[in-house]
């Protein structure tokens, strides 16, 4: 009985040996897998998302799609975590990221098993409940054959919202300021506070829609023309040149900027137009009960920011144009003309 089964064993054996099982059996199907460094950062932090595969049959080259939202992400960069090649430059659109990378040399293995694949770092813009989502990835092994694959896997993050101590709820302007700080456009102060009363310069305005439109690496290092140099911060001077470039502001009439001055409603409403390229329909009225106090000659500005609804008016409708502007004001102009922009 003994030596039957034994001949029974080695007979199995010989079949595996003479007759080996298929690739198509033998290996799992590849599988990714993505996950962040950080499930809950704050709003304006940064967030490492990895891309991991696991059964990988010798991976020579690959390019992955990430989509996510642009009005909660922006995206930092993106790497490989594999060595030995060379990624291609990502490309952004509609919202989907799109990286490859492949393997040089002859001799250069592929990667078989699991590994990390790619890292890709994004800036949270808003707070709130989000995602990332691996929607689809190509794998090319080194005879060039491809194989494409859509995990759909998602990982989702909830930044949390910068806040200051006095910007309490059912502030009119609570969620323009969080959003705003997060986005680096504004910065609160060192003892916790952002004093959205604040009456805004007309150099922190300018700076402020800069660092919105452009980021801070949009701000060039140039000569000003205005009478008044000398009085421009060192800090403030590039986002000026930048705003002066692209034709946003002018001087006064005396050839100066004036950039300690605390910008008007009129003033900043002005600035916005020209940025946005807005044209207004003349035949029009400006509804404001104040609109007779409105300089003629920034009436039409005033009335193309208000058809665009970018501009609203003060209590009692009235739209205050010699007032100054505070900073909760600015803030929310700025992102009125970004949300304008994306649509």
């Amino acid at each position: 009985m003994l030596s039957r089964t034994i001949t029974g064993l080695l007979a199995v054996l010989m079949l595996f040996v003479c007759f080996p099982i298929s690739d198509t059996y033998a290996a799992e199907t590849p599988s990714f897998t993505i996950t962040a460094d950080k499930t809950t950062p704050q709003a304006g932090g940064e967030v490492v998302v990895t891309v991991h595969g696991d059964h990988l049959q010798a991976l020579y080259g690959y390019e992955i799609n990430l989509s996510y939202s642009s009005k909660k992400w922006q995206f930092v960069s993106a790497a490989s975590a594999l060595s030995g090649g060379f990624a291609v430059p990502p490309i952004v659109k509609d919202d989907t990221l799109t990286f490859a990378y492949t393997k040089t040399g002859s001799t250069t293995a592929g990667v078989s098993g699991s590994s990390n694949l790619a890292t890709v770092k994004f800036k949270s813009i808003e707070a709130g409940s989000s995602d990332i989502k691996l929607t689809r990835i190509k794998t090319v092994d080194k005879s060039l054959k491809a194989n494409e694959y859509t995990p759909n896997v998602t990982v989702y993050i909830q930044p949390s919202s910068i806040s200051f101590k006095d910007v309490p709820e059912g502030f009119w302007a609570k969620s323009a300021i969080e959003r705003a700080a997060s986005m680096g456009i504004v910065t609160g102060y060192p003892d916790g506070s952002f004093k959205p009363n604040l009456a805004v310069t007309r150099a922190e305005f300018v700076a402020m829609l800069v660092r919105a439109l452009k980021g801070n690496a949009g701000a060039i290092q140039s000569e000003l023309n205005f009478a008044d140099n000398g009085s421009i911060g060192g800090w403030a001077k590039p986002y000026i040149a930048t705003a002066a470039s692209e034709g946003w502001v002018t001087g006064f009439n005396d050839g100066t900027f004036r950039p300690n001055q605390p910008i008007t409603r009129t003033e900043m409403t002005v600035i916005a137009t020209r940025v946005l390229k807005l044209t207004a329909d003349g035949s029009v009225a400006i509804p404001f009960k104040d609109a007779e106090t409105i300089q003629a000659w920034a009436k039409p500005y005033i009335a193309a920011a208000v058809q665009a609804g970018i501009i609203q008016g003060q209590g009692n409708n009235r739209f205050a144009p010699a007032a100054s502007t505070s900073r909760a004001e600015a803030v929310t102009l700025i992102l009125r003309m970004i949300d304008y922009g994306q649509k």
